[in-house]
């Protein structure tokens, strides 16, 4: 797809001033249009909620940027990462229907995976044997009804579930929180080079940032958004992230099961009303609320 100079203008405001999500929505609600921010008069951008003077002045000089950009997407585009942003009528509905869509993400790999129905399994990244097993075979299970499993490239049980997939002849998305030219974690590469033959790569960061835990965690609504469903499949005492995309699952109004991995006593996510799949076969219950 050929980028527009609104394309480059969003890039700009994300990568170069800053804007996030939330404050690309308040721009938007009141400028309407991407160049129109650009072309307001000097003090207006400063004047609405979360900016300051020294912020529009970010702003407007992150258009400069717009030569290098273009290289650098053009770049991009011939080692086969491409960029969609929330003005492309191909923006993925699913992911604008959540509270803040991300303005623009990275991609590599089929596209048309985001427009199947998909199941997010997660879970802790310092999993049993037996969750990374019970991963496996949820994904490949899945799979093998043509749903597109879901998950973040983390150690653990988000490798299981991408490697079940993979392994059913399945799509898999996987939803990072880093850069397509950094993959996180390192040992993953190889598995996120096989998804993106047999799936989709998907990222809001820049090609090449370093990971922080705020982009690992923000990918969760991302995760969440593209699912219709979500399965945790086992939570440890350190999963912060799983604990992040449970929320994030109450929060959109997702449906959520628990595996039967982690139905023991104890189990935080027993306290939250998850639908249980306490027997090997459950997780052909999930399927009902993919209509």
């Amino acid at each position: 797809m050929e980028l527009t100079d609104q394309d480059i203008a969003l890039v700009a405001l994300r990568e170069y001033a800053s804007v996030g999500p939330r404050t690309f929505q308040i721009l938007m609600t009141h400028f309407g249009e991407v160049e129109k921010i650009f072309d307001s008069l000097p003090g207006e951008i400063a004047e609405l909620p979360r900016m300051s003077a020294e912020r529009e002045e970010q702003i407007r000089i992150s258009m400069e940027n717009a030569p290098y950009i273009r290289k650098r997407l053009s770049n991009l585009h011939e080692r086969g990462i491409e960029l969609t942003t929330i003005l492309h009528l191909n923006y993925p509905q699913s992911l604008s229907e959540i509270a803040t869509p991300p303005p623009l993400f990275y991609w590599k790999g089929d596209f048309d995976a985001l427009r199947g129905n998909c199941v997010a399994i997660v879970g802790s990244h310092a999993a049993s044997s037996a969750g990374i097993v019970e991963a496996v075979r949820l994904g490949k299970m899945i799979s093998a009804t043509g749903a597109i499993v879901v998950s973040g490239l983390a150690r653990g049980i988000d490798s299981g579930a991408h490697l079940g997939s993979l392994k059913g002849d399945g799509k898999t998305i996987a939803v990072l929180g880093c850069g397509l030219e950094d993959i996180y974690p390192p040992e993953n590469m190889a598995l996120a080079d096989n998804i993106a033959k047999q799936g989709l790569l998907l990222t809001e960061s820049p090609p090449d940032p370093e990971v922080s835990v705020g982009r690992l965690m923000a990918r969760n609504r991302l995760i969440v958004g593209l699912a219709r469903s979500v399965i945790v499949v086992e939570t440890t005492a350190d999963s912060g992230g799983t604990a992040g995309a449970i929320t994030e699952t109450l929060r959109q109004g997702k449906s959520l099961f628990t595996c039967f991995n982690p139905n023991r006593k104890g189990s935080a996510t027993n306290d939250i009303g998850a639908v249980q799949l306490a027997n090997e076969d459950d997780w052909k219950m999930v399927l009902q609320y993919m209509v």
